[in-house]
């Protein structure tokens, strides 16, 4: 957690993707929304997954993760 707190969203110009699991108790949305309104670029996205745990997104909510991430990528192609 401390190397997380030390990062500054403001300083952060690169495309970002937040992935929140809907039942994550480590990172709630409370947390996850100072981080994502704090992003100083443009090119960022922010999506719960449901059904997901913290590190759990590669077991029942997969596909759900699979497809968010790669149509954040595919954004960039067009």
């Amino acid at each position: 957690m401390d190397q997380f707190n030390k990062i500054d969203p403001s300083q952060i110009s690169t495309p970002v993707l937040i992935l929140q699991g809907a039942l994550d108790p480590i990172a709630p949305s409370e947390r996850q929304n100072k981080l994502f309104t704090r992003l100083k670029t443009n090119d960022k996205s922010w999506v719960v997954i449901s059904g997901g745990d913290h590190a759990a997104f590669l077991e029942a909510p997969r596909e759900h993760f699979i497809q968010s991430f790669a149509a954040f990528i595919d954004s960039f192609n067009q």
